[in-house]
């Protein structure tokens, strides 16, 4: 049997590795190694995947620099610089909100009334309406996407906005297919279930009363909406096996043919706790809206 102090010195070294474990700075060093291992295997079997281009701003994990690097690929008649995004949440932490700082008129839907409330708290200028960002609370379902798409697309002033991104942890199968019968966007984002392999073609049930419950049982598997968006060429996962990133067919030239099963990217979620420096706000998105009313 080990002596007192042995035992105390084991006890010791565990709770100083639990303690260094938990700290967020050497948590935060962890994934961005893990994320540079992980790239490094990416980039040796697809090359030329907008993911080796990703990083974070407002977006939870790299979205901000997949969308950059996928926009700089597009034909310069389709970089318009428009956007729209239905579950923009809170504003601090979605695909859009480094669009707003980087000159982009765009349109933020979400269904929370609370998440609402603190877009509108945060940019005043939102709350009677602003010439740059719309500001919608709406709950999205199959049977009234087109209508307020209508109203998007004329606020807009085009049919075709640079970017689309839909994150409705539900029905988004059924509101994709509705939604690209009014819209043609360049660059479709959508939430996909990376629970499921690339091969399998699978989505909940279609159900206007449903609520994610914080379990496996949302959204739609990578093939669904690859079968979806037949107009569109898949060009990239996020790291989280989150997003997948579409270009459509005819703006594609400038973008590797890979195959759903070589962008293919696993629920990863925890890359969610990816670090961009201090908290996120919205005012630099308020002082975007400020130059832009100048």
């Amino acid at each position: 049997m080990p002596s007192k102090i042995v035992s105390w010195a084991i006890r010791q070294a565990k709770a100083i590795a639990f303690n260094v474990a938990a700290d967020p700075i050497v948590r935060g060093l962890k994934v961005e190694e893990f994320i540079r291992k992980y790239l490094k295997e990416i980039e040796l079997k697809t090359p030329e995947n907008p993911i080796l281009g990703g990083f974070k701003i407002f977006s939870q994990v790299d979205e901000d620099g997949i969308i950059e690097t996928i926009s700089s690929r597009l034909p310069e008649e389709a970089r318009n610089k428009t956007f729209i995004e239905i579950g923009c949440g809170r504003g601090v932490e979605n695909n859009t909100a480094y669009l707003v700082v980087k000159g982009y008129r765009g349109v933020w839907v979400d269904g929370s009334s609370a998440n609402i409330a603190h877009i509108h708290d945060s940019l005043p200028e939102t709350k009677a309406g602003n010439p740059v960002l719309r500001v919608d609370q709406q709950m999205i379902y199959v049977h009234n996407v087109k209508a307020l798409l209508e109203q998007y697309r004329d606020f807009l002033g085009t049919s075709e906005p640079e970017y689309f991104t839909l994150d409705i942890d539900g029905n988004d199968a059924f509101v994709l297919a509705e939604a690209m019968k009014v819209i043609s966007p360049a660059i479709v984002c959508v939430e996909y279930n990376g629970k499921f392999p690339p091969n399998i073609d699978l989505t909940i049930e279609q159900n206007d009363d449903h609520f994610w419950q914080n379990n496996d049982y949302h959204g739609a598997s990578l093939a669904t909406m690859v079968r979806v968006l037949d107009k569109y060429r898949l060009v990239a996962c996020s790291l989280a096996g989150s997003n997948a990133f579409f270009v459509r067919k005819d703006l594609a030239q400038n973008f590797a043919d890979y195959t759903p099963e070589q962008l293919y990217r696993p629920a990863q979620y925890e890359l969610i706790k990816r670090s961009a420096g201090h908290p996120p706000s919205l005012k630099w998105v308020r002082d975007a809206l400020t130059r832009s009313a100048r």
